[in-house]
């Protein structure tokens, strides 16, 4: 982490005897903030797929005729939410790590380095046969969604056309 910031600021015999207090205590605050994030990952997901599912649902559904405006605004929508709901996966987790990074730096000063332990018996997420992280897989269901939205667009121009 040499071109990372350093986290440590002051060093513990200038900031006093409660700096390792202090260390810990900010450690369970990161700890803690870094599976909130995960957490609401998990509730935007569910938000997610919940309206893509709906989406589809009613565009696949809807009776059209030649003055059908949603035969192509429906899909239009669900492309365009599904490209949002990516980029959202991306930002959680690209978060999560940098909060990862900055626990296993504070690690380097406690007695145990329990995060950065997990890390590299999970290979650092390298080998798929020992980990495959859940980010990898949960970014592929929004680009299904955007191809079945696609699909269901597509189809319902050809039938308006026909």
């Amino acid at each position: 982490m040499a071109d990372d910031p350093n986290v440590f600021k002051t060093k513990p015999e200038d900031y006093g005897e409660l700096y390792k207090n202090h260390l810990f205590e900010i450690y369970k605050i990161f700890v803690q903030s870094a599976e909130s994030i995960s957490d609401r990952r998990h509730k935007a997901n569910f938000f997610f797929l919940t309206l893509n599912s709906a989406l589809v649902t009613l565009a696949s559904s809807i009776k059209y005729d030649e003055t059908s405006v949603p035969n192509f605004i429906i899909p239009l929508v669900g492309i365009f939410i599904g490209c949002t709901w990516h980029q959202l996966i991306k930002s959680y987790r690209d978060l999560n790590s940098a909060k990862l990074k900055i626990i296993c730096e504070i690690e380097k000063k406690l007695p145990l380095a329990v995060y950065e332990t997990e890390w590299a018996y999970l290979g650092q997420g390298k080998n798929s046969q020992k980990y495959l992280p859940f980010t990898k897989i949960e970014q592929i269901v929004p680009w299904i969604f955007v191809f079945i939205h696609v699909i269901v667009g597509i189809y319902n121009i050809f039938k308006l056309l026909s």
